[in-house]
């Protein structure tokens, strides 16, 4: 197997025989993965089982609004995305954005072991150098991805906890048809208990900022754990991630630049994984 898969390495010819008991037959579109199945007896749908993509992330928040990305994506794609879903593995560890940041630049975690993905909150700053692509084309890019190191943004440059927020206040103010959805209004969700529960919630983490910053104490890690607290409110969490979702379908653009990116650093670990970059195809 190490000497075919040089052969593929090096670009040479390689051609495969099929074994059909009566006749034998040359493989077309001949690639190291087919044949690593034929070879172990596998199937197709069995081919990856047990191999996955590990992606690292900062908390349960951001968890949440990658797993909205990836089903709005699976929505979107069909049978594109479907199929590729399940070859990524979401790490439930909490690690700051610094200490992610950290390892992935890591050069010798980066060429022995970490071929792993890491999506940071899009409020962080990621500070890449682009060396491999072109000037123009690493400045399109430079906000929004570290490809040498694995590294993504997040799309909506806040928090999720912060995104949701924010977009939650635009919908009320816009008189948005987002809050005519019958799925909300059966669980309690309308403008007025917005207006009159949630609403009042958000204005106070404001409110204590201002407060701290007024009498000169320190809001470091203020604002954070009190996003966090609002967020999972077992009574609201429902309609923040409903929030998130549908900005997510408002804002295309910014969520297929997301889908692309992420695409470049699946071709880019897959193989690692003894995964097949081919199986994911843009349209």
């Amino acid at each position: 197997m190490s000497l075919l898969e040089e052969a593929f390495n090096k670009k040479c010819n390689v051609i495969y025989l099929l074994d059909d008991i009566t006749n034998v037959r040359m493989m077309k579109d001949v690639d190291i993965y087919q044949i690593k199945m034929f070879l172990h007896n596998q199937f197709g749908g069995n081919l990856y089982m047990n191999r996955s993509i590990p992606i690292f992330s900062e908390d349960d928040e951001a968890r949440l609004f990658i797993e909205c990305l990836f089903d709005y994506y699976q929505m979107k794609y069909c049978d594109d995305f479907q199929k590729i879903k399940p070859l990524f593995h979401f790490v439930k560890a909490n690690v700051s954005a610094e200490a992610l940041l950290a390892i992935f630049r890591d050069d010798k975690l980066l060429t022995s072991t970490m071929r792993s993905i890491c999506i940071v909150d899009g409020d962080k700053n990621i500070d890449i150098q682009q060396k491999s692509f072109k000037k123009q084309k690493a400045e399109e890019i430079i906000r929004d991805a570290d490809f040498t190191n694995y590294i993504l943004k997040l799309p909506g440059n806040m928090s999720p906890e912060e995104l949701a927020f924010q977009y939650s206040i635009e919908l009320f103010e816009n008189d948005a048809v987002f809050w005519q959805d019958k799925t909300l209004n059966d669980i309690g969700f309308t403008k007025i208990s917005y207006r009159d529960n949630i609403r009042p919630h958000i204005d106070s983490i404001n409110e204590k900022i201002k407060e701290l910053q007024n009498s000169d104490e320190s809001t470091n890690g203020v604002r954070r754990k009190m996003n966090k607290k609002l967020f999972n409110n077992n009574q609201y969490k429902k309609l923040f991630k409903a929030v998130l979702e549908q900005w997510i379908r408002d804002n295309e653009e910014e969520v297929n630049k997301f889908y692309k990116n992420l695409h470049v650093l699946f071709c880019k670990v897959s193989d690692f994984h003894d995964i097949n970059p081919g199986e994911w195809k843009l349209e």
